[in-house]
């Protein structure tokens, strides 16, 4: 049997231990004295347990009822009951000790740990005690932990040693000096790396750009690609902590172009997670691999079951969609051999068996799905997803075309893996028939195919702190009967395939849905504001960013008392370096727009571009890009033009064609 879950079952009595194991149980906590929350049981209990069950027993180590507050002759008891636990085979032991403030009791802990050796160690319910639980998570975890990848292949006797050796260096070297050195380690590795100078007069704007690069820099779990980024980043567990299309379209392009080996990480955490998503999509009778809308560790597959992780299938185009923006900014064909190739085929496999024939109008379309904006669910033909889904079926062609002609050996490998000989003709099929919403007579493209027919609704009166929305609209359903929605949608559309819509489109379309959205979402503002800045409406474009900045620094602090909006800064670097700077990734080209913000004199980033790091200054005025490494030219797209920076240092003119200024 294939086991996603282990069972652990709590017995007070040798019979209740047989029949836990009778019922499935991976593994059983032994305890005596169940009403006063479990405490050691005797030698011979121990050794019939033993004797007689063939799972996993684990010990629970308690010498009394009440707290967990342990005398020196306690203490000395709990050790001798360790041994005998041992010399009897249990697998583990269960103990928790905490001071009279309420933490953990570490240096008794270690001690215990260190009487543990060969044997697993479980800190019990003493956990519910603590008066910070938090931090108390972080000190037993700091302890070790076996998920960690450098200790895999370690024995629990050395996860412990290394954990005593640790907490002694620590206590030995004293805050002070750790603190210079993580002080150091951010000047050296971050600071000069990944810092955003804004010249501004108002230090806010500072601030509120480095507090968004220390803390995605933090989230990003750089040591190990089997995990990603969670909903709130470090600070909380909403959302589970679990992984969104957050990661892929609001993250990732701050770490493709300041850390690429932090951005390959988050990606191969998706092609770890194919075997479950290719579960996943056989499960509800698709082909390819179908990623979960929310994600944890990787051999989960699905983690939702609410119509949002049921039907919002963008994010498996959204996967494709970085995959190929991570390639296109990094050069990285390795990686595309390794893993992207396979990515990009299986998710357009997916769509492939996602779309339904329309006999009448012969085309294909996607059916019941939820698009970004969460107000309106089970809806047909959301432009965004038709159109992502396109795009995923077109990038898969043209690589499977391209690898055709110049590396046929690894088409080969692919081809017995997948079957792309079967799937490529799937694939033109429903990608020269799918459906692309097209902008209306009055240049509107349309969110779906009803949206445009509902009820329009003033939202004036409910905007910047007015009248309660929930009073009119009670439920997702009456708010699915007019033409509001949650976030932006087809705006975010325009962002990540801009080359396919013109700037008039845009513009048509940005006033149309902004008087129609709520902006209930944190990820909705920064998708507004550099549209707001692309069709020129600045003083919009900087009251949004200004909002975003604000999300987790405002006035009031309670508003992240679940944990920060880790995307919405994502989205906040983007506000500052793909809005006001106009740095953007357009038609597999770096383009370079800038539009500053009246109060701002300039803005500086250094980023990395093709295998290449580059510094980045715009003024009012002017724009500067200094090579910082490599010797190659750097192309760029400004004003509707190429331009080739071929000196280390380039200036140009933003509003002429006249060079070295």
């Amino acid at each position: 049997m294939n086991r996603k879950y282990k069972i652990e079952i709590c017995a007070n009595s040798v019979e209740s231990a047989i029949e836990a194991q009778r019922g499935g149980a991976y593994r059983v906590e032994l305890c005596a004295g169940i009403p006063e929350g479990g405490t050691t049981p005797s030698y011979g209990e121990i050794k019939m347990a033993r004797e007689l069950l063939s799972i996993r027993l684990h010990v629970i180590i308690r010498p009394r009822g009440g707290d967990f507050l342990y005398t020196p002759l306690e203490q000395s008891i709990m050790l001798h009951d360790i041994d005998m636990a041992r010399q009897l085979g249990a697998d583990g032991v269960v103990f928790g000790c905490l001071t009279p403030d309420g933490d953990i009791d570490l240096p008794l802990m270690e001690r215990l740990m260190k009487a543990s050796e060969g044997m697993s160690v479980t800190f019990h319910r003493a956990f519910d005690m603590c008066r910070n639980p938090r931090k108390a998570l972080e000190k037993i975890i700091a302890l070790y932990t076996s998920r960690d990848r450098e200790c895999e292949n370690m024995s629990e006797a050395q996860l412990q040693e290394i954990a005593r050796r640790n907490s002694l260096s620590w206590n030995e070297r004293g805050f002070e000096l750790l603190y210079e050195d993580s002080a150091d380690c951010w000047e050296k590795r971050i600071w000069e790396s990944k810092d955003v100078t804004i010249k501004s007069g108002d230090v806010f704007d500072q601030m509120a750009i480095r507090f968004a690069v220390y803390h995605l820099t933090i989230s990003a779990p750089v040591h190990d690609n089997r995990m990603n980024i969670g909903a709130k980043g470090l600070t909380g567990r909403t959302y589970r902590n679990h992984t969104f299309w957050d990661t892929e379209i609001y993250m990732l392009p701050f770490f493709v172009f300041t850390d690429p080996p932090a951005a390959r990480s988050l990606l191969e955490y998706r092609y770890l997670s194919l075997p479950a998503a290719r579960d996943n999509a056989k499960k509800r009778g698709y082909k390819g691999a179908m990623f979960p809308w929310q994600s944890a560790w990787i051999d989960y597959g699905e983690a939702s079951h609410a119509k949002t992780g049921l039907l919002e299938h963008h994010i498996t185009a959204d996967i494709a969609y970085a995959v190929e923006y991570y390639y296109c900014v990094t050069g990285d064909i390795l990686f595309m051999e390794q893993y992207g190739y396979e990515l990009l085929f299986e998710t357009a496999s997916f769509w492939a068996s996602r779309v339904t024939y329309n006999q009448v109008k012969n085309r294909y379309e996607i059916l019941n799905v939820i698009g970004p904006d969460e107000y309106t669910e089970e809806c047909d033909n959301n432009a965004f997803t038709n159109y992502m889904a396109h795009w995923n079926l077109q990038l898969a062609v043209r690589y499977y075309d391209r690898l055709r002609e110049t590396h046929s050996d690894l088409l080969r490998q692919l081809n017995k893996k997948l079957d792309l000989n079967r799937c490529y003709p799937d694939w033109v099929e429903k990608m020269k028939k799918l459906y692309l919403p097209k902008a209306n007579s009055d240049g509107i493209v349309p969110q779906d195919d009803t949206f445009l027919s509902l009820p329009y609704v003033d939202l004036k009166p409910y905007r910047n702190g007015g009248k309660d929305y929930r009073k009119d609209f009670p439920d997702l359903d009456t708010l699915s009967r007019f033409q509001v929605s949650k976030q932006a949608d087809v705006m975010v559309l325009f962002l990540l395939l801009e080359d396919l819509f013109s700037s008039e489109v845009k513009r048509k379309n940005y006033y149309f849905y902004e008087s129609r959205c709520f902006h209930h979402s944190s990820l909705s503002k920064p998708s507004y504001c550099i549209l707001a800045a692309d069709v020129g409406e600045m003083e919009q474009a900087f009251c949004m960013y200004e909002q975003v900045a604000r999300q987790d620094l405002g006035s009031d602090p309670h508003f992240s008392d679940n944990g920060i909006h880790i995307a919405s800064l994502g989205g906040l670097w983007q506000c500052v370096v793909m809005g006001f700077l106009g740095l953007r990734l357009y038609a597999e080209q770096l383009r370079i727009q800038p539009h500053l913000p009246r109060s701002w004199s300039g803005i500086e980033v250094e980023l990395w571009w093709r295998g290449q790091k580059l510094k980045i200054s715009a003024e009012q005025k002017s724009l500067k890009i200094t090579r910082l490494t490599g010797t190659r030219p750097v192309c760029f797209l400004m004003n509707n033009k190429m331009h080739t920076a071929v000196e280390r240092e380039f200036s140009i003119s933003i509003n002429s064609e006249e060079e070295d200024i």
